[in-house]
């Protein structure tokens, strides 16, 4: 189910894996993005990542921490007429939508992958909390996550 979200902004996905290897292909682009994050005084902790496209929760992973740069990729836009790959703000809104939906299945299969050990009483709540996720955006007036 989670590719087939993902399939959902796959276009956007592809805009943001093309940015993100256009910027680590060179180590003066890099700095001129770390600048540009600098001077937005938008927080690096998460950095930038591209994604193994066999591996869902890797490609979830690396529009979700490019939407932390969202400002950023854009002033980088407006100073390298080279950078051809831009999501427009309508483009960031699906990857919020997407992101902060597949951010629970993310966590879930984190658990149960066995990094953190999970238990019979956790399992339940955590497959409640998908069902709950579910439902919610089934019921939602919102066109785009239905």
């Amino acid at each position: 189910m989670v590719p087939d979200g993902l399939k959902e902004i796959d276009s956007i996905i592809q805009k943001i894996r093309e940015s993100v290897k256009y910027l680590k292909k060179s180590p003066s682009r890099l700095f001129k993005f770390g600048e540009i994050t600098r001077q937005l005084d938008v927080p690096t902790s998460k950095g930038l990542r591209i994604d193994v496209p066999t591996r869902w929760n890797s490609t979830y992973l690396m529009p979700d921490y490019a939407f932390t740069y969202k400002h950023v990729f854009s002033q980088y836009a407006a100073r390298d007429a080279n950078y051809k790959w831009l999501p427009t703000p309508l483009d960031w809104g699906k990857v919020e939508k997407i992101c902060k939906f597949l951010g629970v299945f993310n966590r879930v299969t984190k658990l149960f992958s066995g990094t953190s050990y999970t238990t019979a009483n956790v399992f339940l709540s955590e497959v409640w909390k998908i069902k709950q996720e579910l439902t919610t955006h089934l019921l939602s007036d919102d066109q785009y996550m239905v």
